[in-house]
């Protein structure tokens, strides 16, 4: 069948985001991979994310071709399972990459913390962020019971998950993001380190409300709109999986700045007169993912 409006709308959305998310991970491979020759398991995590993501968008575009953008009722009978076929697979892709975005954060901020509470937090995350990945995957694959029955219009005696379960993960979501959001901030805010360094840390890590927010409005979405999947939903939940991936990159871009533009993001010359040569490089350990951080022990501590 010919491709509606929206569906062409909602397609071009989603390869414009693939774009971007393809070139920030490019980006962050040249900087940890060429540069600084420090690869790490979080940058892995994150090219398997940009597959599903990738996934999703030929998702989307198949999506398009067999009736994306219109009503239920308008699909042709012969298209609705080939419709909910593709459904299935990508709500499945797209919760696998958000999960595997989250892992890679956390990966990452594992390189940096090597002390007490940051560290076993962020493991505590780690558990669960996993966990809630294990049960975002088994429910997909086990929405409907016999399986078929997602797709299949003519099955009888089918059990199916209500729409609590789908509010129900995209709240646990948001309250994920929210937590690794907030994860770092407490642990920079003691660190002795140049007033504008400290900026461009918090910076950084804030960017990560706006992959909160996308969670956020993609819950109120859901909420306001009960019922079979719709186009807006497709249109949010692909801004929140490319969201994630690109800003999970802009922390590790830094050595590429600094070559770029010297001036702005060189280390300035207060940056080698503060308490301690360990704390100045901080935010160079966030974009390298060797050296890591230790905070300043207390009296007590030491002795």
């Amino acid at each position: 069948m010919a491709w509606t409006e929206q569906g062409n709308s909602i397609f071009a959305f989603a390869v414009v985001l693939s774009v971007f998310s393809t070139a920030a991970v490019a980006l962050r491979f040249v900087c940890r991979g060429r540069l600084l020759h420090v690869l790490g398991l979080s940058d892995w995590f994150l090219l398997f994310t940009l597959m599903f993501a990738l996934a999703n968008t030929c998702v989307i575009g198949i999506q398009a071709a067999v009736g994306l953008g219109l009503p239920l009722p308008e699909i042709p009978l012969g298209e609705k399972e080939s419709f909910f076929k593709l459904v299935y697979a990508g709500t499945l892709v797209v919760h696998l990459s958000l999960i595997l975005t989250k892992i890679s954060v956390l990966l990452l901020f594992l390189d940096i913390f090597v002390i007490g509470w940051p560290r076993k937090t962020t493991y505590v995350v780690v558990v669960l962020v996993t966990l809630f990945g294990i049960w975002l995957v088994v429910s997909n694959i086990l929405t409907c019971i016999p399986i078929d029955s997602f797709w299949k219009q003519d099955v009888s005696d089918l059990r199916c998950l209500g729409s609590q379960k789908w509010h129900a993960d995209a709240a646990v979501n948001l309250v994920l993001d929210i937590a690794i959001f907030c994860l770092p901030l407490p642990a920079v805010w003691p660190v002795s380190l140049p007033r504008r360094q400290k900026l461009w840390l918090y910076i950084v890590f804030a960017l990560g409300f706006f992959v909160c927010l996308a969670s956020a409005l993609r819950l109120a979405f859901l909420v306001s709109r009960p019922g079979p999947p719709s186009i807006g939903l497709v249109y949010w939940m692909a801004l929140e999986v490319h969201l994630s991936i690109v800003i999970a990159c802009i922390p590790t871009l830094h050595p590429l700045a600094v070559r770029l533009w010297p001036r702005h993001f060189g280390r300035s010359d207060d940056n080698k007169t503060d308490n301690g040569g360990e704390l100045s490089r901080l935010s160079t350990r966030i974009s390298f993912g060797m050296r890591p951080l230790r905070l300043p022990e207390s009296p007590d501590d030491s002795s």
